[in-house]
């Protein structure tokens, strides 16, 4: 039987199967991991909120009811998202800032040396531009391109329709251009001014 084929099947006691349990973690874990990362920031945390996710899905996966693929990773998202808010509740959020020693941790360094070096700092900047936005749109931004998920399953995610999604979408991308355009050129101005 195909991997892919065998994820895709109804779940029926896949608790109980430590073999389907572990291909659904496998499949999910990096995307979880990501959306938690660029929510809290800090390494610790990530790991222990990704964990709390986890077993809080094995808890409530005996009340879940499949209704498909799509439908099980959104669900996983909405645990996801709901941890991370009880996280904010228990710590205050300027606990949970973002240290830029600990950012650089988070990326995995995959090529030469460089490579790690260009990508630590592009996640650094994202992360500051990300913060510039509202709440939702921050939301919207990371499910749609680091947990990857479609529009439709963020809709279900969040509680909101799918006009409304596409409406934080564009409403974010746009603020995220005008930010990342505004500090390319104060960039700029002081690479200019350092030359002089």
């Amino acid at each position: 039987m195909n991997e892919d084929r065998e994820v895709d099947e109804p779940y029926e006691g896949i608790f109980s199967n430590k073999r389907s349990l572990e291909k659904i973690y496998n499949r999910l874990f990096t995307r979880i991991y990501s959306f938690v990362a660029y929510r809290v920031g800090t390494i610790q945390d990530t790991e222990d909120i990704v964990s709390d996710v986890f077993l809080r899905v094995v808890r409530a996966f005996p009340n879940f009811k499949y209704q498909g693929q799509s439908f099980l990773d959104a669900w996983v998202f909405k645990i996801a998202i709901n941890t991370v808010t009880d996280s904010y509740r228990k710590k205050r959020h300027s606990e949970m800032e973002l240290s830029i020693a600990e950012v650089s941790q988070i990326s995995s360094p995959i090529g030469t040396p460089e490579d790690s070096i260009s990508k630590k700092e592009m996640f650094r900047r994202l992360y500051r531009l990300l913060t510039t936005l509202a709440p939702r749109e921050q939301e919207v931004i990371v499910l749609r391109f680091f947990a990857e998920l479609k529009n439709r399953e963020i809709a279900e995610v969040l509680d909101i329709d799918e006009r409304s999604v596409s409406s934080y979408m564009c409403r974010g991308l746009r603020k995220l251009e005008n930010v990342y355009l505004e500090t390319q050129e104060l960039d700029d101005v002081g690479s200019r001014e350092k030359r002089r």
